[in-house]
């Protein structure tokens, strides 16, 4: 199992390079968005924690780059709907 280190260290790599390749702004909001959300697919332990099987819970959908790749594009979508500030 991977630990919230490792995870932070992938997603950060992967948006530093990703950055760099687009152009966009290499920033230490980057940076900590990128360690942040690289854990986001642990998150499903929480059922873990209120009685539910590891077996049933861990390493299921949070986990298919299917499913995050959605989701990424539904929060892409809404984030693009926010005014600037």
């Amino acid at each position: 199992m991977a630990s919230p280190i490792g995870h932070a260290l992938v997603g950060t790599g992967l948006a530093v390079v990703l950055a760099r390749a687009t152009g966009m702004p290499d920033t230490p909001v980057l940076w900590l968005g990128a360690a942040l959300a690289s854990n986001l697919p642990d998150l499903d332990l929480l059922g873990v924690t209120i009685g539910f099987s590891i077996r049933h819970t861990h390493r299921k959908a949070s986990h298919s780059l299917l499913v995050l790749g959605g989701l990424a594009l539904v929060v892409m979508g809404i984030w693009s709907l926010l005014p600037v500030v």
